[in-house]
């Protein structure tokens, strides 16, 4: 049984259980802000009184019927496609149910601190009314999980999610219909539930060491298929992608976004490549190196991999990933044939001008 698990269980398609907040809360945020500052403490105060009543960590909650909903959202929407070489994004479908059916994301240590998870801000007293209060500042109070992520995210490093509709879009692009997928990084289920929503009827294959994760994928696998009508689409494996054979030319693509070394922290088990291989160059070597090298033999001749990542700074170090992968692919045999911008709509012309490295892009490696 999984580590994490909610306790609040829905009751309608969508809730955060906290929909019967007291309407003195509900201020507009230019009444808000005109209060005195110690009235602004005095009503965050009580506001967290309040909260910690429920205490369940502010997600939105689905029932049966609501995940289904929200599996099929993603089936069905089509808004973020590659346009003029660039991957153009800002669809968050899908998004707010992986929140829900992977608990143990809330968990994950993300940045320059350990033990500062989302789970560990929300239950921070003095962290939430640092939230709140910025968050009634600038807007009206109508959702304790709008008003907990927009602002703790904006405050704070956190682990995020990979997003389904940007997965599906990389998959369409790349993969025919029916093709056989591999994700040598799983995580919360974002590329797996882009990939199995798509109309394209691919075969998902998925490697992911996290226990907890592993468990709570099969969760979604589950749904995706009652969802969607199509069953046997998916396997997974609890392991390590550097230990993982899938045996010759068995696989048509390879897709994922690895971990950037320890910048985030998703559990403590020793299958986790940043706990098995403390240093860089020994992670450069014992992970990154032999999950090429298997993703390599798994593919079928003239097939790709792809891989989305971008140069990273964690804990005043600067580490140069893009260069890093591009080395030791060519030198296992891949030869780099493409790279695709990932932008949102509001920002595709003026990133990355400087160093394209720092700029978010999916890298094809051809075999």
């Amino acid at each position: 049984m999984a580590k994490y698990n909610w306790t609040y269980k829905a009751t309608t398609k969508k809730e955060t259980g906290y929909e019967d907040m007291p309407k003195k809360f509900y201020l507009d945020p230019k009444e808000f802000s005109s209060m005195p500052d110690e009235k602004q403490d005095e009503l965050v105060a009580e506001l967290i009184t309040w909260i910690r009543t429920k205490n369940h960590f502010p997600v939105y909650y689905f029932n049966e019927a609501g995940v289904k909903e929200e599996i099929l959202k993603v089936a069905k929407k089509n808004d973020v496609k590659v346009e003029d070489g660039k991957l153009v994004t800002q669809a968050s479908t899908g998004l707010l149910l992986l929140d829900y059916m992977f608990p143990n994301l809330h968990y994950v240590d993300a940045g320059y601190y350990d033990g500062n998870c989302m789970v560990n801000r929300f239950n921070d007293d003095t962290k939430l009314a640092k939230c709140l209060k910025g968050y009634m500042s600038r807007y009206t109070l109508n959702s304790m999980r709008t008003a907990f992520f927009q602002l703790g995210r904006m405050l704070w490093q956190t682990a995020i999610n990979y997003a389904p509709m940007r997965a599906k879009a990389i998959y369409e692009y790349a993969a025919k219909p029916g093709d056989r997928i591999y994700d040598y990084s799983c995580g919360f289920g974002g590329r797996m539930l882009g990939c199995l929503a798509s109309k394209n009827n691919y075969y998902y294959i998925g490697c992911e060491p996290n226990t907890d994760t592993f468990e709570h994928l099969n969760e979604l696998g589950t749904a995706i298929a009652a969802a969607t009508g199509r069953t046997g689409r998916y396997e997974l494996h609890n392991c390590c992608s550097e230990d993982l054979d899938l045996g010759e030319n068995t696989i048509d693509f390879a897709f994922s976004c690895p971990p950037f070394f320890a910048f985030e922290r998703y559990c403590d088990e020793d299958t986790q490549c940043y706990n098995r291989f403390k240093e860089y160059d020994a992670w450069l070597e014992n992970y990154v190196r032999p999950t090429i090298r298997n993703i390599y033999k798994a593919l079928k001749p003239g097939c790709k991999m792809a891989t989305d990542i971008l140069d990273f700074q964690w804990r005043n170090q600067d580490y140069h990933l893009v260069a890093d992968w591009k080395r030791i692919a060519a030198e296992e045999g891949f030869t780099l044939v493409e790279s695709i911008p990932v932008m949102s709509r509001s920002n595709a012309r003026k990133n990355g001008k400087e160093n394209p490295n720092k700029l978010e892009q999916v890298y094809f490696f051809q075999k």
